[in-house]
């Protein structure tokens, strides 16, 4: 089976420090949804950079759509595009003319363009600020703006590098509403690097968690969060030690228990908190017991990071500021297609 991104032992090293990246093995398949998960300086933007070839491996080899990233790295660039951490828009130039830079440098033809261009704008919500200075747009927009220019090349492969890192939630939904349309419309597959675990879940069809350079357990969201434990169930009761000893011998579901000062908590294996919940409220009633709430905690992809790394991932800042670029209306002039 050819993979659509597959690595092999893929490394970079910079000098003698520890490797930026250690022996890589992911494998990605066609049309799918695939997040790379950890903190900055996990190895996430080397891993990408490699993959678009960007930066050359020290060891150990990389194929996209079926092509070397060293050995056909022009062929690469043909089937991706990328968009990096930090915003890259031209901000002295409008939205469409910041499309149609891309468009001509696509080489798109000029009876087509048009056509892709307002199309693309429409699908990121940015048709009315179309011919707005992109100076006047905000964090998520210029994002969104960025996006755009992936439906002019139509890529067979795209690479996202923490594509909702800082921007609001309304421009986090959109973001993620235009990937999951990418996919269906176009079967395009999709690497995006993230440290948002609720973004991981809601997006990824598989996920790799990364650290120090290293992937520490890959699987579907679903099947990651069932490694490290079912649901919780949680009440606050005024149950005796013998009732909640009972309840363990009767259910058994219920993997383990935490008791004390009036709260309990039952650990689940094998069936939902959802489904559990109605048998143990009912069985505490007719042992003449009170419960003054209940909850249901399901188990996250931060539990599963913390599991396997030993440490909880927390929300973090972007790295720098964006980047300026400012030279493309004069590209712009230039370019005679």
């Amino acid at each position: 089976m050819r993979f659509a991104i597959e690595t092999h032992a893929l490394t970079k090293q910079y000098g003698s420090k520890n490797p930026a990246v250690s022996s890589l093995e992911i494998q990605v398949e066609d049309g799918e949804i695939f997040g790379l998960l950890g903190p900055n300086g996990a190895g996430k933007t080397t891993t990408v950079k490699m993959l678009t070839t960007l930066l050359r491996p020290s060891s150990g080899s990389a194929t996209v759509h079926g092509l070397d990233v060293v050995e056909d790295a022009a062929r690469v660039r043909k089937v991706i595009n990328y968009i990096p951490q930090l915003l890259t828009a031209d901000d002295t130039i409008t939205g469409y003319e910041n499309l149609l830079f891309f468009a001509k440098l696509y080489g798109l033809a000029r009876t087509s363009r048009e056509k892709m261009i307002g199309e693309a704008l429409d699908l990121v919500g940015l048709s009315e600020r179309a011919n707005d200075i992109v100076s006047s747009y905000s964090g998520g927009m210029k994002r969104r703006l960025e996006l755009a220019t992936v439906l002019v090349n139509r890529p067979k492969v795209l690479f996202l590098d923490e594509p909702t890192l800082g921007l609001d939630p309304r421009s986090r939904i959109m973001i993620w509403d235009f990937l999951l349309k990418m996919q269906d419309d176009y079967a395009t597959t999709i690497l995006v690097t993230t440290n948002y675990m609720d973004e991981a879940d809601r997006l990824c069809d598989n996920v790799a968690i990364m650290d120090l350079g290293k992937i520490m357990v890959r699987g579907r969201p679903s099947d990651l969060k069932s490694s490290v434990g079912g649901d919780v169930v949680s009440l606050v009761t005024n149950a005796s030690d013998a009732v909640i000893e009972e309840l363990i011998k009767q259910h058994d579901y219920i993997k383990a228990v935490e008791y004390a000062d009036g709260s309990a908590k039952f650990v689940l294996e094998g069936r939902s908190g959802k489904e559990a919940a109605p048998s143990i409220l009912s069985d505490m009633k007719d042992r003449g017991c009170e419960v003054a709430s209940i909850s249901i905690q399901r188990a996250s992809l931060d539990d599963v990071f913390t599991t396997y790394t030993g440490k909880s991932l927390e929300e973090e800042v972007p790295m720098g500021g964006p980047i300026k670029v400012v030279n493309r209306a004069r590209l712009l002039k230039g370019m005679r297609v």
